[in-house]
């Protein structure tokens, strides 16, 4: 059976998740969306490069870098990572404005 094409006339009218209960009204704006990207690329950024995952895994550094990015997104008022994985993949569909397969 061939999948069902979405627009995004059609989320609207999708049943809502339920991993989205109590996301705060800021961040259900696209410009929200582009600002927290951009501030959560420019904080894991660094001056070196690694070779191998396990050496990039195993960099106090990096480490740190990602602890702070983490905590950084849940003080924009998301309940978790996942929630903010979920809100990435939605706003970056709505933002492109592209039909997506269900």
């Amino acid at each position: 059976m061939p999948m069902k094409k979405l627009d995004v006339e059609a989320i609207g009218q999708a049943k809502k998740n339920p991993l989205f209960d109590g996301l705060p009204d800021k961040l259900k704006k696209v410009s929200a969306y582009d600002r927290i990207e951009k501030e959560l690329f420019d904080l894991v950024q660094t001056d070196h490069k690694h070779k191998t995952v396990k050496s990039y895994v195993s960099c106090a550094w990096c480490n740190e870098k990602r602890k702070m990015r983490t905590n950084k997104i849940l003080s924009y008022g998301f309940k978790s990572i996942e929630q903010y994985h979920e809100w990435r993949k939605v706003m970056g569909i709505i933002k492109s404005k592209a039909n997506f397969q269900v």
